[in-house]
């Protein structure tokens, strides 16, 4: 008898601990969840700064016609936002093969941004998100160019707002970023830890140019965006990988 009381004290032992451990598991669960995970980035991002932004949505098909995705591109001023839409061709090829990334010592995690700092931002800044992909099932990751429209700048001359600062969010995190410059651009790479909080940049500001071209391995993060910085001639590309 004696030893069957010490035998079941064991087991309530263990189960104890078994449910404090799934009880911990739980609530780090929940604190991950994002309430609000099926608005899009720039309708939280009015919601936060009290803005409303002007917007248009922008379906891009690759040369095959089987893989798309929609993008929502949005700014304070609708001037800037028009000819920025014009002004840019934009372009996505499907990745099939997994690309290894290179290992990649990152800078030390600034502090989080405030909403303040995020609102001032926003005078001059093109925001683009990903809606929506339509991709076939051995896509690993999408490639987008975002180039000058030569038709555009030749009917019109020049363009009215040289320089362009465009934030790219991700539809969620990806495992590696791959980022290539044609032409000198300025860029930083930035994460939300947490759906709550501010973000922190993790690389950059950087200046890339002439082909120069980088992986960069996120891991881990809520979303991730990238932030570039280039004049109207300028010419870039970037990858997400999402397995």
């Amino acid at each position: 008898m004696k030893k069957l009381k010490i035998l079941l004290k064991g087991v309530l032992t263990i189960a104890l601990l078994l449910f404090v451990s799934f009880s911990c598991q739980d609530e780090a669960i929940k604190e991950l969840d994002n309430p609000d995970e099926n608005k899009s980035q720039i309708s939280l991002i009015e919601e936060k700064n009290g803005v409303i932004l002007f917007k248009e949505d922008v379906t891009i098909t690759d040369e095959s016609g089987q893989n798309k995705v929609t993008i929502r591109v949005a700014a304070l001023d609708k001037n800037r936002l028009n000819e920025y839409l014009h002004s840019r061709k934009f372009t996505i090829t499907p990745i099939y093969d997994r690309r290894e990334n290179k290992p990649l010592k990152l800078t030390p995690l600034t502090e989080e941004s405030t909403v303040s700092e995020e609102k001032e931002s926003l005078q001059e800044m093109i925001l683009t998100e990903i809606l929506s992909q339509e991709l076939k099932k051995d896509v690993k990751g999408i490639g987008f160019r975002n180039e000058p429209n030569p038709d555009y700048i030749s009917a019109n001359g020049r363009v009215q707002y040289i320089n362009n600062n465009v934030r790219y969010y991700s539809p969620k995190w990806p495992e590696i970023l791959s980022v290539q410059a044609y032409n000198q651009v300025y860029f930083r790479i930035q994460q939300q830890w947490r759906w709550w909080s501010g973000w922190s940049t993790i690389w950059g500001p950087a200046t890339w140019c002439c082909s120069q071209y980088s992986d960069f391995n996120i891991d881990g993060p809520w979303y991730v965006r990238l932030e570039i910085s280039f004049d109207y001639r300028s010419d870039f590309y970037f990858e997400w990988f999402n397995w």
